[in-house]
């Protein structure tokens, strides 16, 4: 979903990924839903996102800041990530609203808060999630904050993540977590 006239986008109760099992290849397909290029005021909502590597990306890289600074006001509610990667949103410079999700056996990372982004997390609920969320820093600060985990999205300082309410079940590296485990 892109372009700076695109806005006002509602994708609703639809399913993305494979059936069964993850693909082979890490690289192909490459995102479920991805808003970028400065489309704005789009909802995810009540989707599935199954047996993917990368489901869902806002901001597709780091040098379209003048096209997306301001833009990419992002909501995904109510939807339900089961045996995928990452990328849960992976936010560039967008102002995201993650709310009420499920995340089910994911094996990386649920919602990344990468270069200016301004995300918050709110009432999602990860199961079997290795890493629910973070926010990327500079490497140093990344190291103090996270430990001997590498950041997946390039040492770019996030704006903000604010998160709460947000329940884990099985996920070893959330807030409340020791570090480095």
């Amino acid at each position: 979903i892109g372009g700076t006239e695109t806005h006002h986008v509602w994708v609703d109760h639809c399913t993305f990924g494979h059936p069964t099992t993850m693909p082979a290849n890490k690289d192909h397909p490459d995102g479920g839903v991805d808003v970028k290029d400065g489309a704005s005021y789009v909802t995810v909502s009540w989707c599935v996102f199954r047996n993917s590597w990368k489901t869902g990306l806002v901001g597709h890289s780091d040098s379209n800041e003048s096209t997306d600074t301001g833009r990419l006001k992002t909501t995904f509610y109510m939807n339900h990530y089961v045996n995928t990667n990452s990328r849960h949103p992976r936010v560039r410079f967008g102002e995201v609203h993650v709310l009420n999700n499920f995340y089910e056996g994911v094996l990386n990372y649920g919602i990344a808060a990468a270069f200016k982004a301004n995300v918050v997390a709110e009432g999602n609920f990860f199961l079997n999630t290795v890493w629910p969320m973070y926010a990327d820093r500079v490497s140093a600060d990344f190291k103090a904050v996270y430990g001997n985990w590498v950041s997946q999205t390039g040492y770019k300082a996030a704006t903000a993540l604010l998160q709460f309410n947000n329940l884990y079940d099985d996920s070893a590296h959330h807030p409340g977590a020791a570090k480095g485990t």
